[in-house]
């Protein structure tokens, strides 16, 4: 097999190859691009390719470069970045060209549990994933919400809260100052840049 590295917000082969497989929205380049111009990191892919030349498996990834030193990530600032691989011998390959450069290499997995079978990496953190079938109809999808969130709706409606599509940049800005005030004062975290929803 052979390896190759593009650009994964610019080369049409990783678009392609991620319109051909079961991927998420952070293997896209649209969402590449997005942290791209937010955060100034460069984003590239690292492809095995089979005897034609045609990509049969990838990950993408950025060298990051901070106070916590050097590092290969998959992929920063995305809730999770699964390698897009089919069986071992595919991923053996992807991650031998990632951990040949001698940095260390972080992933975020959720969904393929072939990396989590590696013995060369650890288990740093576990999260939850939760996740509701949109395709019900309103009647179903409002009986499987749970009885708190129904009353915090309830609540909203006879408050007069209503819900818009942002559509300029005032509506854009009231929605982060909001964003703003729940990540530090409930959450006690960081909040994301004005300017990563700006290019969302």
């Amino acid at each position: 097999m052979n390896m190759l590295h593009v650009n994964a917000t610019t080369d049409p082969r990783w678009h392609d190859f991620v319109q051909q497989r079961q991927s998420s929205l952070f293997h896209s380049p649209d969402w590449m691009r997005v942290i791209q111009r937010t955060y100034e990191l460069d984003i590239d892919a690292c492809m095995v390719l089979d005897k034609l030349g045609k990509p049969i498996a990838g990950v993408p990834y950025s060298r990051v470069h901070d106070m916590k030193g050097q590092r290969i990530v998959s992929l920063p600032f995305s809730d999770y970045c699964d390698p897009l691989v089919n069986d071992n011998i595919q991923w053996d390959c992807l991650i031998n060209e990632l951990l040949g450069t001698q940095q260390p290499v972080y992933l975020r997995c959720l969904h393929n549990p072939i990396p989590l079978g590696d013995k060369r990496f650890n288990v740093r953190k576990q999260a939850m994933w939760h996740c509701m079938d949109l395709q019900a109809d309103l009647d179903t999808l409002w009986d499987r919400i749970h009885d708190s969130a129904r009353r915090a709706f309830r609540k909203a409606q006879r408050n007069g809260v209503t819900v818009k599509i942002a559509d300029d940049e005032q509506m854009l800005r009231a929605f982060f100052e909001l964003h703003l005030r729940v990540r530090k004062n409930k959450y006690h975290l960081i909040a994301q840049p004005y300017a990563f929803f700006y290019h969302i």
